[in-house]
């Protein structure tokens, strides 16, 4: 199943780049995978790939927002928050 964004976006490459462990209040672990997101670009001077974003998810698949330097949430109902000190954790400051 496709998601929106690669629906409207199909040159888009997802570029795995690192792994983190979080927790949630309850003390589950989830590793949680960082993926860079690159969008083909097509000039007079050749292609290249253009970075474009970051994709959060979860081992199985879900999808995780940054909240704020070690907060992060697995999108659901009900939402669920997960904290980080893994000094691998993802960080766009």
């Amino acid at each position: 199943m496709s998601s929106f964004l690669e629906t409207i976006m199909p040159d888009r490459n997802q570029n795995h780049v690192g792994q983190f462990i979080a927790h949630d209040s309850e003390g589950t672990e989830y590793v949680i995978h960082i993926y860079q997101t690159t969008t083909r670009i097509d000039a007079r001077a050749g292609s290249f790939d253009a970075p474009t974003g970051w994709l959060l998810r979860t081992a199985n698949g879900r999808s995780v927002n940054w909240c704020s330097r070690g907060h992060y949430e697995i999108v659901g109902i009900p939402m669920i928050p997960l904290t980080s000190n893994d000094t691998n954790a993802f960080n766009p400051d």
